[in-house]
């Protein structure tokens, strides 16, 4: 029987708390919501684009996205387009963090998955907003 993969999220709280943040994950489970489909039940990001609040004892309050490294560029533009992040881009940080497994073997353990972490800047938003008009 295959091992289920350790979910991206899970993945990164332990990487920060690893790295000394203090990390709270404020993503969740909504049953009520209705997907596109019709369907009940999706996972709510903070403001539409947070999984994390973390308090880097150097950097500040950041928001993190974190996702899968197929689904990296996808979740950057969804972070772009937000206008609560932009708005929150103007006084924090936002890191944008994906994971890929390096030893091509999915497992429960975070071993040989590493991730990519971009920061999103108040640039970033400024050139996608140019490149979309």
């Amino acid at each position: 029987m295959a091992r289920k993969q350790l979910p991206y999220t899970q993945m990164t709280l332990k990487a920060m708390r690893e790295r000394g943040r203090y990390v709270w994950k404020v993503e969740f489970w909504n049953q009520y919501a209705r997907r596109p489909g019709g369907e009940l039940g999706i996972r709510q990001d903070c403001f539409g684009f947070i999984d994390l609040l973390v308090i880097d004892p150097t950097e500040g309050i950041i928001a993190v996205q974190s996702t899968s490294g197929s689904c990296h560029s996808e979740h950057r533009k969804k972070i772009l387009r937000n206008d609560y992040a932009l708005r929150w881009a103007h006084f924090n940080k936002i890191e944008l963090w994906s994971w890929k497994n390096k030893l091509g073997n999915v497992s429960v353990s975070a071993k040989g998955w590493e991730p990519r972490i971009e920061p999103i800047t108040l640039n970033m938003f400024v050139e996608f907003t140019q490149q979309a008009s």
